[in-house]
């Protein structure tokens, strides 16, 4: 049954392809990463581009937002 609220879809009639991108416009990994033997904190997007390391997490996560990203940890 679909929802009377707009932009609203029925998450159990779309296909794989649309399930994979969903939401990949709104969301940045975090992933610890060694570089020259340091810890870095690199942000990606869902298909794996990195868009900027930081050596600091909470920086990481902060710039995520700034850019109204929604920061998801991997490890």
């Amino acid at each position: 049954m679909m929802s009377n609220r707009p932009n609203t879809i029925d998450i159990r009639q779309i296909s794989a392809e649309q399930l994979f991108h969903l939401g990949a416009q709104d969301i940045a990994y975090v992933k610890p990463v060694s570089r020259d033997g340091k810890m870095r904190f690199v942000v990606c997007t869902a298909e794996g581009s990195e868009l900027a390391d930081f050596a600091d997490r909470e920086v990481a996560f902060a710039a995520c937002r700034q850019h109204d990203l929604e920061p998801v940890s991997l490890h």
